[in-house]
């Protein structure tokens, strides 16, 4: 089975952004057929609302559409199942936001690790992918 990442929503701005290598690689990787590379719907959102409240929403549809159009990062709707893991979750770690607790629970369903910058999660799940911004 080939390695799979999902990818949170700050993995985006920090590809955009160029700020941490790791993400180029992820991306490349995924272009080569070397990694699975997943983007759950409600992770892209936020990652889209961030982005369009820092640059604008005529910016944040043009990089939505740079990622709808990729090959190689397969989009991921909610799902019964993700959303019965997820409640799980939250209410194993209350501190967590509701759109972790579904990241968590579509990793974990799709057997796949997370990259991301947000440090709980890495508290939650140590084979994170923590990048830096």
């Amino acid at each position: 089975m080939k390695q799979r990442v999902l990818l949170d929503a700050g993995f985006f701005s920090v590809h955009f952004g160029g700020t941490d290598e790791r993400a180029k690689k992820i991306v490349e990787n995924a272009a080569t057929g070397k990694l699975e590379a997943y983007v759950l719907h409600l992770n892209l959102t936020e990652f889209l609302y961030n982005y369009a409240v820092e640059f604008g929403w005529e910016a944040a549809k043009t990089k939505n559409s740079l990622i709808s159009s990729s090959l190689f990062v397969k989009q991921v709707a909610t799902t019964e199942e993700i959303a019965l893991k997820a409640a799980q979750i939250k209410l194993r770690n209350t501190s967590l936001s509701l759109a972790d607790s579904y990241l968590l629970a579509a990793a974990e369903i799709l057997h796949s690790r997370i990259a991301t910058t947000d440090s709980a999660l890495k508290g939650v799940r140590a084979d994170t992918i923590l990048l830096k911004f």
